[in-house]
């Protein structure tokens, strides 16, 4: 290994070629920032402008909705009365009997027109969701939705009281 005495002639070695590098600074070019180089002026940024999001669906399109949901409600409400005389007249009939399939049919067929007016509500619902993902204005469909709502809500409450009045299978009739 070196010894003290070694190591200081190494050290006096390597000052004086560092000094050397150190020499003449006037050949290299300074690194001090030059008055180009300073920043100066004022920078503002300008805003983006963000145009209001789009509807998701035109006037139109919810209006057509919202028109078969009620055509649809139409044809409930005229089925409605037939179906309520359909079953009342298969009160007292067996379950074996015509009577009795013709009121599963009448009741089968409210269910399907109340299921296609449900078909309409998850038309606008799914507006609705896309509307919501998009910060898209949605007052229009909610509006609709809860009119389609509405009718749906009335069918059912309609079909399950015609239900009601259905002769029920019993353990006895089997």
């Amino acid at each position: 290994m070196f010894t003290k005495v070694q190591t200081l002639p190494i050290a006096a070695l390597a000052g004086l070629l560092l000094s050397g590098c150190a020499g003449a600074s006037d050949a290299y070019p300074s690194l001090a920032i030059r008055d180009a180089e300073r920043i100066s002026g004022e920078f503002t940024p300008v805003e983006p402008e963000t145009p209001a999001p789009a509807p998701v669906a035109s006037p139109q399109d919810i209006a057509a909705i919202l028109a078969q949901a009620n055509e649809l409600n139409r044809k409930f409400v005229s089925e409605q009365s037939q179906a309520r005389q359909i079953i009342g007249s298969a009160n007292g009939a067996g379950l074996e009997s015509a009577a009795y399939a013709r009121a599963l049919v009448a009741l089968a067929s409210l269910t399907s027109l109340r299921g296609q007016t449900a078909i309409a509500l998850s038309n606008l619902d799914e507006l609705r969701a896309e509307a919501g993902m998009t910060f898209a204005p949605d007052a229009d469909i909610r509006v609709a939705q809860a009119e389609v709502a509405m009718l749906v809500a009335e069918q059912t409450t309609a079909i399950d009281s015609l239900a009601a009045t259905l002769p029920s299978p019993t353990k006895g009739d089997r």
